[in-house]
């Protein structure tokens, strides 16, 4: 009976007492804590993967977004979501890690959902594959990422897929096919000059002198201050006057008029780029100078 009395009196005592709240206080703020970490890693997960849909891709991501994505991506040690994954995904094709990237892609299309995150997998799964050269598997990939386009996501988002598509058939030598995809990037999204530049480019590579004139004239409709397209345009007479200096030995009077006109139109629009800031244009401009008599 003594010894209950003294247990009664030590479970009394105003020390054991203040100790015994003072633990539960603890273990309380300390559960409290941890629904507030996981709350703030949720809340910083979701707002990732929003910046993630903007830019779609790691090699469009700002300095900031990249250093951002890391650290969170290490927080997650067991991934749970089509989310998770594709954190993880991103961080490893940061990285360079693309082998990693490739297999957190496809444990985020396992999910089979969102379809905004399916496109997001799909998309840079055809980037990786692209930059390892197989070109099938790539084009592959960017279908499936088109198939999964919606509102969620800007018209410049669904361009870029068709773009991609573009290049990689370019790169297989199928110009059709790559010339079909440029043309549907733009009319997807007909406000980025961009894509009117690439595709008057890719034109006036394969030597239709005519289209790539066509498309360079659009994108000046777009934005006639744009000092590339002046450039661009430059470089497309040069070029096809090149080709006309060596295909004509002889020179008739009507071609010599013809090729010191084709050289005024370039040098016109070498001089319009240079006075718009264009770098190359202007060293061109400058070097030409050192020749003239």
């Amino acid at each position: 009976m003594e010894q209950v009395l003294k247990y009664i009196d030590g479970i009394a005592n105003p020390t054991t007492i203040i100790s015994f709240w003072l633990s539960i206080s603890i273990f309380v703020v300390t559960i409290a804590w941890r629904k507030i970490d996981k709350k703030k890693a949720k809340e910083e997960k979701k707002e990732l993967i929003d910046e993630i849909k903007k830019v779609l891709q790691p090699q469009n991501a700002s300095k900031e977004l990249k250093e951002k994505t890391r650290p969170i991506a290490e927080t997650i040690i067991n991934p749970k979501t089509s989310e998770d994954w594709i954190i993880k995904a991103w961080a490893a094709q940061i990285d360079e890690s693309y082998e990693k990237a490739v297999d957190y892609y496809s444990r985020a299309i396992e999910y089979n959902k969102p379809p905004s995150l399916l496109l997001i997998a799909y998309n840079n799964m055809g980037n990786i594959y692209g930059y390892k050269q197989n070109y099938d598997k790539a084009i592959e990939y960017y279908d499936k990422a088109i198939e999964y386009y919606n509102t969620e996501f800007d018209v410049a988002i669904l361009a870029s897929l068709y773009f991609n598509k573009g290049v990689m058939y370019r790169k297989k030598n199928e110009n059709d096919k790559a010339i079909q995809n440029y043309k549907k990037a733009i009319e997807t999204d007909p406000k980025d000059i961009q894509l009117y530049i690439v595709l008057g480019n890719f034109y006036d590579i394969i030597g239709n002198f005519s289209c790539a004139l066509k498309y360079y004239q659009r994108a000046l409709l777009i934005n006639p201050k744009e000092a590339i397209v002046y450039y661009e345009l430059a470089i497309a007479y040069l070029s096809q006057l090149s080709k006309k200096f060596k295909n004509n030995t002889e020179q008739a009077d009507l071609e010599l008029i013809e090729m010191i006109e084709m050289h005024d139109i370039a040098m016109g629009y070498m001089q319009k780029a240079a006075e718009l800031g264009d770098a190359t244009a202007l060293q061109f401009i400058e070097k030409l100078s050192k020749y003239k008599l």
